[in-house]
Protein backbone atom coordinates (compact mmCIF):
# COMPACT_ATOMS: atom_id res chain seq x y z
CA UNK A 1 0.00 0.00 0.00
CA UNK A 2 1.55 3.29 -1.12
CA UNK A 3 1.42 6.72 0.44
CA UNK A 4 -1.39 7.89 -1.82
CA UNK A 5 -3.46 4.82 -0.85
CA UNK A 6 -3.15 5.85 2.77
CA UNK A 7 -4.10 9.41 1.86
CA UNK A 8 -7.14 8.16 -0.03
CA UNK A 9 -8.22 5.97 2.89
CA UNK A 10 -7.81 8.89 5.26
CA UNK A 11 -9.85 11.16 2.98
CA UNK A 12 -12.68 8.63 2.83
CA UNK A 13 -12.82 8.04 6.58
CA UNK A 14 -11.96 11.51 7.87
CA UNK A 15 -15.55 12.82 8.02
CA UNK A 16 -16.37 10.04 10.48
CA UNK A 17 -13.80 11.25 13.01
CA UNK A 18 -12.87 14.89 12.39
CA UNK A 19 -13.31 17.89 10.13
CA UNK A 20 -11.02 18.87 7.28
CA UNK A 21 -10.13 22.03 9.21
CA UNK A 22 -8.37 19.94 11.83
CA UNK A 23 -5.98 18.38 9.29
CA UNK A 24 -5.56 21.24 6.80
CA UNK A 25 -1.91 22.25 6.69
CA UNK A 26 -0.95 25.61 5.19
CA UNK A 27 2.61 24.42 4.41
CA UNK A 28 1.37 21.39 2.49
CA UNK A 29 -1.13 23.55 0.61
CA UNK A 30 1.76 25.85 -0.37
CA UNK A 31 3.74 22.82 -1.58
CA UNK A 32 0.80 21.75 -3.75
CA UNK A 33 0.45 25.27 -5.16
CA UNK A 34 4.19 25.41 -5.87
CA UNK A 35 4.05 22.01 -7.57
CA UNK A 36 1.13 23.08 -9.79
CA UNK A 37 2.88 26.33 -10.71
CA UNK A 38 6.11 24.52 -11.59
CA UNK A 39 4.20 21.94 -13.62
CA UNK A 40 2.20 24.55 -15.53
CA UNK A 41 5.10 26.88 -16.31
CA UNK A 42 7.78 24.17 -16.60
CA UNK A 43 10.08 25.83 -14.09
CA UNK A 44 12.04 24.39 -11.16
CA UNK A 45 10.74 25.04 -7.66
CA UNK A 46 14.14 26.31 -6.51
CA UNK A 47 17.17 27.73 -8.31
CA UNK A 48 19.45 25.22 -9.95
CA UNK A 49 19.19 21.81 -11.56
CA UNK A 50 17.56 18.65 -10.19
CA UNK A 51 20.52 17.91 -7.91
CA UNK A 52 20.26 21.37 -6.37
CA UNK A 53 16.62 20.95 -5.31
CA UNK A 54 16.05 20.32 -1.58
CA UNK A 55 15.46 16.64 -0.78
CA UNK A 56 12.26 17.50 1.06
CA UNK A 57 10.91 19.18 -2.07
CA UNK A 58 11.92 16.31 -4.36
CA UNK A 59 10.22 13.80 -2.03
CA UNK A 60 7.12 15.98 -1.68
CA UNK A 61 6.84 16.54 -5.43
CA UNK A 62 6.87 12.77 -6.08
CA UNK A 63 4.14 12.26 -3.45
CA UNK A 64 2.03 15.06 -4.94
CA UNK A 65 2.48 13.73 -8.49
CA UNK A 66 1.57 10.17 -7.50
CA UNK A 67 -1.45 11.30 -5.47
CA UNK A 68 -2.75 13.48 -8.30
CA UNK A 69 -2.28 10.66 -10.83
CA UNK A 70 -4.18 8.26 -8.55
CA UNK A 71 -7.01 10.76 -8.14
CA UNK A 72 -7.22 11.29 -11.89
CA UNK A 73 -7.29 7.51 -12.49
CA UNK A 74 -10.14 7.13 -9.97
CA UNK A 75 -12.10 9.92 -11.67
CA UNK A 76 -11.60 8.36 -15.11
CA UNK A 77 -12.68 4.98 -13.77
CA UNK A 78 -15.74 6.54 -12.12
CA UNK A 79 -16.75 8.25 -15.39
CA UNK A 80 -16.38 4.95 -17.25
CA UNK A 81 -18.95 3.16 -15.09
Amino acid sequence: MGVSDHVENLAVHLPLFASWDSVYDVDIQRDIERYLYCEKFNTPAYKGAYGDQPKRWVDMSFIIRHTMASKEAREIKKRGK
